[in-house]
């Protein structure tokens, strides 16, 4: 590992650690960040719904819960405590849908997410043609939250073609990556 100098488009310049050379490791370490940051990047699907120019109303805890007291309330002269709990659970999930806001990339971000997901294509394209699908996919899966049921195996299997094997040629994919980033001298 050396320090090197990146201009960080919000920290500014900073020294980081990163490897001598590119290797299989970073090579999938940048694919699945670039993944993760494709999940990130804003889809609008169709055109833009109707709205208006007024900011959305933003809810405080003590709104929420003083408007889910004052509907439980209605015909009732006291709750008890368990009573109490729920409309605080009930508050708690209407608080994180209300107040749900998306993290958008960064230009940098963004950039390094288009350099990482052409390498593929444009590295591998002429040793296999299923190769850069391999490698891609296997990214793909593996940027994939945790709780998410979809599996690189399971692709596999849909396609055909034995999962340790497919491990291996992606793997073995992201080696040539490797071996032509180092060739083209690209930054790390």
């Amino acid at each position: 590992m050396h320090k090197t100098l990146i201009d960080h488009p919000s920290l500014g310049p900073i020294w980081v650690d990163a490897p001598e050379r590119w290797d299989a490791n970073v090579v999938a370490e940048r694919l699945i960040e670039a993944f993760k940051t494709l999940a990130r990047v804003p889809v609008q699907r169709g055109p833009a719904p109707p709205g208006n120019a007024m900011p959305e109303y933003l809810y405080e805890w003590s709104d929420l819960l003083a408007q889910a007291e004052t509907d439980q309330l209605e015909g009732h002269e006291e709750i008890d405590r368990q009573q109490f709990w729920n409309i605080a659970a009930a508050v708690r999930d209407t608080w994180d849908e209300r107040n749900f806001r998306r993290i958008l990339p960064t230009a940098f971000e963004i950039q390094r997410m288009k350099d990482a997901l052409g390498w593929p294509m444009v590295y591998l394209s002429d040793a296999d043609p299923l190769l850069p699908r391999l490698v891609n996919q296997w990214a793909a899966h593996a940027a994939l939250p945790d709780d998410d049921p979809r599996t690189f195996s399971d692709w596999c299997e849909k396609q055909g073609l034995p999962a340790e094997e497919c491990r291996r040629a992606a793997r073995a994919g992201m080696g040539l990556i490797a071996l032509f980033l180092n060739a083209d001298s690209a930054p790390i």
